[in-house]
């Protein structure tokens, strides 16, 4: 609003925990620039509600053409949750 700026509604929720996070950094440790903390985005467009989320495993190839078990791991856990909370 300070800048003249109108966009709808929009919320960035923030998700991590330190010992997974670790672990997924410990051999890629940039990852943690983008998937750590998990960011997940509800906003509002043109009236229709969308999210957004990052892949750790696409910023890991991404950045390392690789990824390891406890990013894998991580991921998994993170879409499980955040698919079941758009799903509901």
């Amino acid at each position: 609003a300070e800048y003249n700026i109108e966009i709808e509604s929009t919320t960035l929720m923030l998700f991590g925990a330190p010992a997974p996070g670790g672990k997924a950094m410990y051999k890629s440790p940039r990852i943690g620039l983008d998937a750590f903390c998990q960011k997940l985005l509800v906003y509002k467009k043109a009236g229709e509600v969308f999210i957004a989320y990052n892949d750790i495993i696409e910023f890991s190839e991404l950045y390392y053409q690789t990824w390891t078990i406890p990013q894998r791991v991580v991921n998994y856990r993170i879409n499980s949750v955040f698919e079941n909370a758009i799903t509901k």
